[in-house]
């Protein structure tokens, strides 16, 4: 069966204010004779969302001011790498970004993901992210399956809005590598690749409730034994002004 493709883009900006970003982001996806939605959306991409981090969370936030977040689903991998290996999209980001990290992620197989409405006058506004190597694919979708299941309720409660796990392996580096690139100064950079990663994918109406929740499930030691290094943790907020789809 098919799957959508996870896509994140994450880096720090080259215009010193997010409102210049925003200006060259918007000029690029909507503006021009190919406006880069179009492209994009003819390609395979059916969502493309803005996230810049949250300020003042301590460990929880292993992000810096000045960074943005894309996040997109994308219906086709060809498709996909057609895109970022489109000198005109390289350019569009080169200018945007100093430097980034582009990462695709499939969902993972077997893992326990949940989906619930966001009520009346709220909406999935933060993400939280947990990424990190692992040592074993089943052995970590397991063990970070459980944990999610064992805290949902608590979570839940906290108004935890959806949960989902995704993997990333290292021969997609060499099958797409514009799709998996890290780019400086508008230059390809090298840089070590596990052999398997997990990127948890959480969305929240609350900050409160998304920090209250992280905190406690780091707070254990239950990971540590199917991870393969550090986990990183970073909370992001919807970034308004940005064009989306």
């Amino acid at each position: 069966m098919e799957t959508l493709i996870l896509h994140t883009t994450r880096g720090m900006l080259n215009p010193e204010r997010l409102s210049q970003a925003q200006a060259m982001h918007n000029a690029f996806v909507t503006e021009g004779s190919q406006p880069g939605i179009e492209i994009a959306r003819s390609l395979g991409d059916l969502s493309h969302n803005l996230y810049a981090p949250v300020e003042g969370l301590g460990k929880l936030l292993a992000a810096s001011p000045g960074e943005l977040l894309f996040i997109d689903q994308w219906a086709d991998a060809g498709g996909m790498e057609t895109f970022f290996s489109n000198p005109f999209a390289q350019g569009a980001g080169d200018q945007l970004y100093a430097s980034r990290e582009e990462a695709e992620w499939i969902p993972a197989r077997d893992a326990f993901t949940f989906h619930v409405p966001a009520i009346v006058d709220t909406s999935a506004r933060f993400v939280g992210m947990m990424r990190a190597p692992v040592r074993a694919t089943s052995d970590a979708v397991k063990v970070i399956s459980e944990r999610i299941w064992a805290n949902l309720r608590a979570s839940r409660r906290l108004g935890h809005l959806s949960h989902q796990l995704f993997l990333r392996e290292a021969f997609v580096v060499e099958a797409r590598p514009a799709s998996n690139a890290r780019r400086s100064g508008g230059e390809d950079t090298a840089f070590p690749v596990e052999s398997v990663e997990v990127l948890a994918l959480d969305f929240w109406p609350t900050l409160e409730g998304l920090t209250e929740h992280y905190s406690a499930l780091l707070s254990t030691n239950k990971l540590d034994e199917v991870l393969a290094g550090s986990i990183t943790v970073s909370v992001w907020e919807q970034a308004r002004g940005f064009v989306e789809w």
